[in-house]
């Protein structure tokens, strides 16, 4: 229902009628990454460089979603460092936002069944798991 109904029908006519009336364009998603920490320092990845610096707290990313739905943006995609370290916050939100469809990149490492039992009640956040090559060179650079 989010995306059919929130993106394709709501938030495309929203996003039309938002770049005629401030005659800018109007993403049909917005990227933002809750974190820059990650649980894991993998060869060749910029995350390991910024450590745990930099995070949005739950209010900032809050206030991303309410704006952009306000524009007609229906679609979030989670990126990171690993998102998933801040997963309290991601399930706060999909939960107030339950009109919206949260896609997140994630290692996958922080994925357990509590969690997954979590995301099957919201029903509003997917998956785009990490996965570098075949076996072997998936390990050899995590």
């Amino acid at each position: 229902m989010n995306l059919g109904y929130g993106a394709a029908f709501n938030g495309t006519r929203t996003i039309r009628e938002n770049r005629e009336k401030y005659k800018c364009n109007i993403p049909w998603l917005i990227l933002f990454d809750p974190t820059s920490a990650c649980n894991m320092h993998c060869i060749g990845c910029w995350a390991g460089t910024y450590g745990h610096k930099y995070s949005l707290s739950y209010d900032d990313m809050d206030k991303i979603v309410r704006e952009g739905k306000e524009l007609g943006v229906y679609i979030y995609m989670l990126t990171g460092g690993e998102p998933l370290v801040k997963k309290k916050d991601i399930l706060k939100l999909a939960k107030e936002h339950n009109d919206v469809e949260f896609s997140i990149y994630t290692n996958s490492s922080l994925i357990d069944e509590d969690f997954c039992k979590e995301v099957q009640k919201l029903g509003n956040i997917v998956f785009q798991l990490s996965i570098e090559g075949f076996e072997e060179t998936n390990d050899g650079r995590r």
